[in-house]
C-alpha cells in the first residue's frame, strides 16, 4: 500500500457533515489503476508566493486514493504539497482519515503537478 502520507495535526471530525466533495468521495471505487483525476471550483497560479492552489471542492484521486479538501497547495520553494480544511482522505482498502490539515509527499506531489500540467492551461493567474 502507498504510504508517502505524513500527517499533521490531524483531529477526528467524526461529528462534521460532508462537504459536496467529501460526499462523492463516500460512494465512489477508486481503481488503483484508474487515470488520475482531479477537480476544482478554481486553480490559480500564484507567481508572487511561488503556490499553485486548487481550491473549492477539491478532489483528487490517484492510485486507490480519493482526497476531498477546502484547498490543495503546491509550493514551489518548499516543494511541499499541502491538504487544507475539511480534509477526508479514502485509502485503498475503504479506511477513511479526516483532519484538518495534511502534508503529501513523493508520488501524490509529483502526481499532483503532473495533472496540473496535463489540464486546461487557462487557469486563472493571480496577481
Amino acid at each position: 500500500m502507498l504510504r508517502t502520507i505524513a500527517v499533521i495535526g490531524i483531529a477526528l471530525l467524526l461529528q462534521s457533515a460532508p462537504t459536496s466533495a467529501e460526499h462523492a468521495l463516500l460512494n465512489v471505487q477508486v481503481e488503483k489503476n484508474a487515470p488520475t483525476d482531479l477537480q476544482a471550483d478554481e486553480l490559480v497560479d500564484d507567481h508572487a508566493n511561488e503556490q499553485i492552489v486548487a481550491k473549492g471542492n477539491v478532489a483528487f484521486r490517484y492510485k486507490g486514493y480519493a482526497i476531498a479538501a477546502d484547498s490543495l497547495i503546491y509550493d514551489r520553494k518548499l516543494n511541499q504539497l499541502s491538504a487544507i480544511g475539511n480534509l477526508r482522505i479514502k485509502e485503498p482498502d475503504g479506511t477513511f482519515i479526516t483532519g484538518d490539515r495534511i502534508l503529501l509527499f513523493d508520488e501524490f506531489r509529483d502526481e499532483f503537478i503532473r495533472s496540473i500540467e496535463a489540464k486546461d492551461a487557462r487557469f486563472h493567474l493571480k496577481q
